[in-house]
């Protein structure tokens, strides 16, 4: 959750109320072939074409494929 307070109206908003947010990043191997995948759903308030900053209802959802950089490990021992 987040909220905002403007000093000229003294006003407090709420700005963002995330419900849910969740992010899976598994990486393939040669055995395992995981997908990788996000969710994301709450309020968030944003500027609008008339000029008022309004309330809206989001849901970002994406899947998607991981993988091991091989050089990295390599790297780190």
């Amino acid at each position: 959750m987040r909220g905002r307070y403007y000093p000229d109206n003294n006003r407090y908003a709420l700005e963002k109320f995330d419900v849910l947010d969740i992010v899976s990043i598994a990486p393939q191997d040669d055995f395992f072939k995981p997908f990788s995948w996000k969710f994301n759903t709450g309020i968030h308030r944003k500027p609008m074409a008339d000029g008022e900053d309004k309330l809206y209802y989001r849901l970002n959802a994406g899947a998607g494929l991981a993988a091991k950089y091989p050089y990295l490990d390599s790297a780190i021992q």
